[in-house]
């Protein structure tokens, strides 16, 4: 799903670097408005490339489960363009075809 807003990329803060690692990044998209966080954080972010006009990220989605459990992890990779037109042409000629999760014989309704 296409975001337009801006793409926080920065170290994890001081005082978190001891859960996080010293080294770990986060990046987030953040609303062109009052550039507040419009989803998820991308945790222990780095780059993977730059190029058609963008830059690819990846890195680990935290979804907590319960108070006392572990977030279940989910690996992301983000692609961030600079403008919307070029973004339209990269990713066609990309052409990435991603599974939408449903497939026919799901379904339990009797024909």
């Amino acid at each position: 799903m296409p975001r337009i807003g801006w793409l926080d990329f920065r170290r994890v803060p001081k005082d978190k670097r001891e859960r996080w690692g010293r080294n770990a990044y986060i990046a987030k998209i953040l609303s062109q408005v009052d550039r507040e966080s419009m989803g998820k954080e991308l945790h222990w972010a780095r780059i993977v490339t730059i190029k058609d006009g963008g830059v690819m990220i990846e890195g680990t989605e935290l979804y907590p489960r319960g108070l006392k459990s572990s977030p279940e992890r989910v690996l992301q990779t983000w692609w961030c363009a600079v403008d919307f037109e070029d973004a339209v042409v990269a990713m066609s000629r990309i052409n990435a075809k991603s599974p939408t999760g449903f497939h026919p014989n799901d379904d339990e309704v009797d024909p």
